[in-house]
């Protein structure tokens, strides 16, 4: 966030009351700090100055000295050290590592994918949830270059299988307001293009984690090549980092190579586009027309491929003349096809493979799946609370935050019934037959007359299932008649159960540089744009676009690519309100609103236009 143009808008001495609140608000955002520590930053002979900046931002420093914390939002409710700061104190903050060749992207001004980290692998994932601080550093030297929060929790990162957006940068090294310091490197390996290990330093990657061990630092003629996840790209423009030569083993007999999948996909992604549409950008063709064409189950990863970026594979059919390529504002684009070459004319899209029947031994259906459109992916998913994780075994108790789809909500209260089923709860003979209210032989008291009797806990007949003491304090009011042993439809059952759960929403979308997943409590908020008016003239803004993990500041450019407006990005009002807002120039909410659903496959059912004209 510093890497714009920012300047000093206004610095003050801070007094002796102030400066206690500064220190008290440094030890609860780094608790890690000891009373020394303190002392020494915020001595009592030492002047500490404010300056804010354009960019809303704070700045915390010594008179004549360097910045030491900053608040990102101006809001005082949470500082960040500088890397000046972390330079005396190195272990302040829980450190991430990367790899050396992926720091210059992130001293560019890039965020860290999940795949750019250097993973243990002889111990688990250490838990981190979305928001938490991290120190990021290089292995081989112990001063950490950046500091930001984690886009998303361990439990996502793991969903999405380590993929997407990781660490939100919010100050590196080298950037703007390291430059309001002395400019100083903490040591030799911090240079202005690349962070360096130290010679006399050993880090993660030499001690503990086999993975972590990657010869894109040190390549060596009998080092192993790394596996596919050290050499996927850490972050979108790294296309140009040289990695560890992969295997070049082929496919098996019968099998399709990753190659061969991607230059189909191509073919018949040509075949679908239309002429109205040229002139097209390689990224819009990809996820617009190319993911249309993926075999099931496949994920596209263009750096396990032989082309390695989108760019090489379409310059392939550039050469052998099926495309014309130009570039249009700095854009590689798609402005011309020839439908009549023969690799086009000639090629037949492979027909999609048969859909498994479903097993008749599969849990009763939820109520809510998953809705797909053009490569979009959005899933309900659930959290259980405290009271009901019992249901869902000793996992839920172990990790409290994981996520749960419709299906995995059935199973659990299917294996829950029938495990209480195998502890011999119930009475004496009879189990799992159901018996109907005043047939001789039932006995009990406690049926009502609309609801047949099963012994307590036991999986019935007929797809029922039959209430215990949890199931009935959790999913049922006091005023509800029912009781324990009740047996209740099992397809009933589960859309109570649901309904109890803490509702999430999962989405995915297939990017060129690999799937994007994002999680959001409750229910899904659609995209808002809405027309309007700033000093007499037309604006549109855009709102809540983060639920489907688009980067405010990445769109913005985007629209001011494709719709030649000038665009701003700025905090929505309100206390409640957590996510940006962008600001464009003109009335263009139903341009927007069709340009969300051509080039991301956002359904229009999730985009709500506000007095916009029609496009």
């Amino acid at each position: 966030m510093f890497k714009k143009n920012i300047t000093v808008s206004q610095t003050s001495l801070l007094g002796g009351k102030d400066n206690k609140s500064l220190k008290a608000a440094a030890k609860k955002s780094c608790p890690s700090l000891s009373e020394d520590q303190l002392s020494d930053l915020f001595s009592s002979k030492a002047r500490i100055t404010l300056s804010k900046l354009n960019n809303r931002s704070l700045v915390y420093g010594s008179e004549g000295g360097d910045p030491l914390f900053f608040d990102p939002t101006g809001h005082g409710d949470r500082l960040f050290p500088t890397v000046y700061t972390l330079a005396r104190f190195p272990d302040m903050l829980e450190k991430l590592y990367t790899y050396s060749p992926v720091s210059d992207k992130v001293l560019g001004g890039a965020d860290l994918f999940l795949q750019g980290l250097i993973l243990p692998t002889d111990q688990p994932i250490p838990a981190f949830l979305a928001g938490s601080v991290r120190a990021l550093c290089v292995p081989g030297n112990p001063i950490p270059f950046a500091v930001g929060t984690m886009a998303v929790s361990r439990t996502e990162a793991q969903q999405a299988g380590m993929k997407g957006r990781g660490l939100t940068i919010l100050h590196s090294f080298g950037d703007l307001l390291w430059q309001l310091g002395s400019g100083a490197a903490p040591n030799a390996g911090f240079t202005p293009s690349r962070i360096h290990p130290l010679p006399d330093q050993a880090g993660p990657e030499d001690e503990a984690s086999p993975r972590a061990k990657s010869s894109v630092d040190s390549p060596s003629d009998d080092a192993e090549p790394d596996s596919p996840d050290q050499t996927e790209e850490a972050v979108p423009s790294i296309e140009s980092l040289s990695v560890a030569e992969e295997s070049s083993a082929p496919p098996p007999n019968g099998a399709v190579s990753l190659d061969e999948m991607l230059e189909q996909a191509v073919l018949g992604g040509l075949q679908t586009l239309k002429a109205i549409e040229l002139p097209i950008q390689f990224s819009d063709f990809y996820s617009k027309h190319m993911l249309a064409h993926r075999p099931p189950g496949v994920t596209f990863d263009l750096k396990q491929s032989k082309y390695k970026k989108l760019s090489k594979l379409l310059d392939k059919f550039s050469k052998d003349k099926v495309i014309t390529q130009k570039v249009v504002r700095k854009q590689d684009t798609i402005s011309a096809v020839d439908r009549n070459h023969p690799q086009l004319a000639g090629f037949t899209p492979a027909a999609a493979p048969a859909t498994a029947p479903s097993s008749a031994s599969a849990p009763a259906q939820a109520p809510a799946g998953p809705s797909t459109s053009a490569g979009l992916v959005i899933t309900p998913c659930y959290r259980a609370p405290a009271t009901l994780r019992p249901l869902f075994g000793p996992e839920a108790a172990a990790d409290k935050d994981r996520l749960y789809d419709a299906a995995e909500v059935a199973a659990a209260l299917s294996s829950y019934a029938q495990q209480q089923r195998m502890t011999g709860l119930g009475r004496g003979a009879g189990w799992g037959l159901v018996e109907q209210a005043g047939v001789p032989g039932c006995g009990a008291s406690h049926h009502t007359p609309w609801l047949p009797c099963v012994p307590t806990g036991i999986w019935g007949a007929g797809g029922t299932i039959a209430l215990d003491a949890l199931l009935r304090s959790a999913l049922f009011g006091k005023k509800e008649e029912v009781s324990v042993g009740s047996a209740i439809p099992e397809r009933a059952l589960v859309a109570k159960l649901t309904d109890k759960l803490q509702l999430h929403h999962r989405l995915t979308r297939q990017t060129p540089q690999g799937p994007v997943s994002t999680v959001r409590k409750g229910v899904l908020p659609p995209i808002t744009i809405a027309a309007g008016k700033k000093r007499g003239h037309p604006i549109t803004t855009i709102s809540h676009m983060e639920s489907f993990g688009f980067v405010p500041d990445d769109l913005a450019k985007d629209f001011q690519k494709a719709f030649s407006s000038s665009c701003s990005v700025g905090e929505l009002p309100g206390k409640q309100e957590h996510d940006m807002e962008i600001t464009m120039q003109g009335d263009l909410g139903a341009k927007v609103a069709v340009w969300f659903t051509a080039h991301h496959g956002i359904p229009a059912k999730y985009i709500d236009v506000k007095g916009s004209k029609k496009a």
